[in-house]
């Protein structure tokens, strides 16, 4: 350049000075390049400059980890192998390079400040290699990167981590928690969950449960059990005259609403069946949340509110709706798709704030099968 480089101290002098003197954050999120330099005592000594003023501040500091870097334009690649992708993975050794910073966090010499990341996500296991496409999501955009669709699902990463980190403090406020704990065939705790029971909704403002399915809804442990191992079996079972039963509860409770300036958050962990072609017909698993007046025979739909968080209708792929009211010629819908994946059960969900939702989705922390946690909290 011919010159000495001082746009970056710059900025960072702004950053701080707006930051020093703007209203006080809630929280700091940090995160860099790691490729500027291999001298590890420089680049500690950089972020020393940054960090002893925002340590200053009083507020939580969090450093975000570098993600991997493919070094190669992985669309093109992918282009030119549709249906290999594996093709266009990348070393592991060449994508994620050392982090000094992450290092020194967790070895304790930087108090004050956490550090979190998603390269379990994008580089998992322990292989030597690391995907462009996962579970097919497309990860990055260019040679390093991330898409949109890959910030969309590790949104929700980020958001637990957070969370698990206990930056946000008490600002949670736990309204229905459950872990299905119990012998296994045994119900689901009355107080928390109720049942739908035969073809319709009491007064049956639709029939049929207004999607034309042909089982009946029971309270038996031969549908809706416990496992005995922290999840909920919902199980369609036929009889010897060819008519089939099934399940479905939902929270006692249908007052839940996202205060004023808050969030709501919905999420449950969910192992749906692997059946596909005519095995599958038929097959409606759903998680979702509907407007509790149509407990009592309120016609009104959608207007009275549903969002289907997760559904998949014949094993043809998985995939969330909002319905939203009524346009001229037919309820208007928003409809999100998700990926299928080889994970045994995700964790989903749908923040919302007084007027808007938000689909989220991640693998869960432990296997389950049916439905292991449902909880919605406000903040």
């Amino acid at each position: 350049m011919g010159r000495t480089y001082h746009e970056c101290d710059t900025w960072r002098a702004n950053a701080l000075t707006r930051l020093k003197e703007g209203p006080k954050p809630k929280l700091i999120v940090v995160s860099t390049l790691n490729r500027y330099t291999a001298d590890r005592e420089t680049l500690l000594r950089g972020w020393e400059q940054t960090l002893a003023p925002l340590r200053a501040l009083g507020v939580p500091i969090v450093y975000l980890q570098d993600t991997p870097i493919p070094g190669r334009d992985v669309p093109a690649c992918v282009s030119g192998h549709p249906d290999t992708p594996s093709a266009c993975d990348f070393p592991r050794a060449e994508g994620l390079w050392a982090d000094p910073l992450a290092e020194e966090i967790a070895a304790g010499k930087l108090p004050g400040v956490q550090t979190i990341g998603v390269n379990q996500v994008l580089c998992p296991g322990d292989g030597r290699s690391c995907p462009a496409v996962l579970e097919h999501v497309l990860l990055y955009r260019d040679d390093s990167h991330l898409t949109n669709a890959a910030a969309v699902v590790l949104a929700a990463r980020l958001d637990q981590l957070l969370i698990d980190a206990g930056v946000f403090g008490s600002g949670w406020t736990t309204l229905l928690h459950e872990e299905f704990d119990g012998p296994a065939g045994s119900r689901p705790d009355p107080a928390n969950w109720q049942y739908d029971l035969g073809t319709c909704y009491p007064g049956c403002p639709a029939a049929q449960w207004g999607t034309g399915e042909i089982e009946t809804m029971t309270d038996s442990t031969a549908n809706v059990r416990l496992d005995g191992q922290g999840s909920l079996e919902i199980v369609p079972t036929r009889d010897a005259s060819g008519r089939w039963s099934s399940g479905r509860i939902e929270s006692r409770r249908a007052d839940f609403s996202a205060p004023a300036g808050g969030v709501l958050r919905v999420e449950a962990k969910l192992a749906l069946p692997a059946v596909n072609g005519p095995a599958a017909a038929g097959y409606w698993p759903a998680f979702w949340a509907l407007g509790g007046k149509l407990r009592d025979g309120y016609t009104g739909w959608p207007g009275v509110g549903e969002l289907d968080v997760l559904e998949s209708v014949g094993g043809r792929g998985v995939f969330g709706t909002m319905h939203c009211g009524t346009t001229p010629a037919a309820p208007a819908r928003s409809r999100t798709a998700w990926a299928p994946g080889s994970s045994p059960a995700r964790t989903a969900g749908a923040p919302s704030t007084p007027g808007r939702w938000r689909w989220t989705g991640r693998p869960p922390p432990r296997r389950c099968a049916g439905c292991a946690t449902a909880g919605s909290s406000s903040r």
